[in-house]
């Protein structure tokens, strides 16, 4: 008997560690067009992708767009679902008196919301938890359209 409980317990350390594990190497993506814009669609040529990459502890990301209309100075991961324009959550990139090209791409990483963010993320548990159900997007902003050209909801890869 002894040697069946000590064999259960290991069974479920094991697959407890596993689990957690694997519920952290996470890794989402999105695709980001004028269209998906909200409160209004933008029109524009402008496309981009963004790929993300977790282990839980930190968020690997790349960002990429092409055919702005005009230099991109800003992107965000905003919490809120496809029909939702939300607040910002977390900064991928920002430099206003520095606008990238109408084509760049960009690519860091983080370990945490902006502080003070008004999604109400405290840390980044609370991020990829919003990642993971959906109700995040990446916009990227341009000095002709500030309040985002491109949009792309975050979805699991």
């Amino acid at each position: 008997m002894m040697k069946r409980t000590i064999l259960i317990f290991s069974l479920v350390g094991t697959l407890a560690i596993a689990g957690t594990a694997y519920a952290q190497e996470l890794k989402f993506e999105a695709d980001l067009s004028g269209a998906a814009e909200r409160p209004n669609p933008v029109v524009t040529e402008g496309v981009g992708a963004a790929k993300f990459e977790t282990d839980g502890t930190s968020v690997a990301f790349e960002l990429k767009w092409d055919d702005l209309s005009t230099p991109a100075f800003a992107a965000h991961i905003h919490c809120g679902g496809p029909e939702v324009a939300g607040p910002v959550g977390v900064t991928l990139f920002a430099s206003p008196t520095a606008p990238m090209d109408p084509a760049g791409e960009v690519s860091g990483t983080f370990t945490a919301p902006d502080v003070g963010n008004a999604c109400g993320w405290d840390d980044l548990a609370e991020v990829l938890a919003a990642m993971t159900a959906g109700t995040t997007y990446v916009n990227v902003h341009t000095t002709q359209n500030r309040g985002g050209e491109i949009r792309g909801q975050v979805t699991t890869d």
